[in-house]
């Protein structure tokens, strides 16, 4: 694991409004290395995905999506 990542990272990921080299690099680290989350952080992630199809930032078949790309992460919840 080669960093803790967060909720709003992960969001920025998906939000296309967020995008940025920063953050396309993170991504590519993270699933490239391997993370560790906090054990709040997939709570956060799905709450964050839900207020975005509430606030039209993105589809349920977006978020869905979404959701199956997250599977390939590498991840280790950090206590």
């Amino acid at each position: 694991m080669s960093f803790v990542l967060d909720a709003s990272m992960t969001l920025a990921w998906h939000f296309e409004d967020e995008a940025s080299a920063e953050v396309r690099s993170v991504a590519h680290r993270a699933f490239a290395d391997g993370v560790a989350i906090p054990q709040h952080w997939l709570l956060e992630v799905i709450s964050g995905l839900l207020r975005g199809e509430r606030r039209n930032r993105a589809s349920p078949a977006c978020t869905q999506q979404f959701i199956v790309f997250l599977q390939d992460l590498s991840a280790e919840v950090d206590d």
